[in-house]
């Protein structure tokens, strides 16, 4: 199959007291937050992949881009590989593309919707060092 998700790239909470619960999250359930105090990465390293990846979980402000413009509390981000290929199937298959691919230092996203109508954010991983993806692309 031309592309395929990997694993899962990001998870992204909307938050109206976004330290408070990352706070919570780090007290209640041991989340190893970053020094921005709302985000942790949780590596992992899928069988015969060409490199390691990891699942980026950040809380973000209520007016964050990707939640705001999703118009939802939560997005989930696939780590896929071949972004291209995947998105020109996926259109060929009648799914929505939201978002056009686009490139940014942390790699390649693209946004589409499930048949729920929830937006799905895709993300490839730049080839030179994967990295978790930056919420709010």
């Amino acid at each position: 199959m031309t592309g395929r998700v990997r694993g899962v790239g990001g998870i992204f909470l909307r938050s109206q007291r976004p330290e408070a619960l990352a706070s919570w999250y780090q007290r209640h359930l041991g989340f190893d937050l970053e020094a921005d105090g709302a985000v942790t990465v949780f590596p992992w390293q899928e069988a015969g992949a060409r490199a390691p990846g990891s699942t980026t979980w950040a809380i973000l402000e209520p007016d964050s881009r990707l939640l705001r413009e999703a118009n939802a509390d939560a997005v989930v981000n696939y780590c896929v590989e071949n972004l291209i290929a995947l998105v020109e199937r996926l259109r060929q298959e009648g799914i929505t593309i939201e978002m056009e691919p686009q490139s940014n230092p942390h790699g390649c996203f693209a946004w589409i919707r499930d048949l729920e109508n929830r937006r799905v954010e895709l993300w490839e991983p730049p080839a030179e060092e994967p990295s978790a993806p930056s919420p709010g692309v």
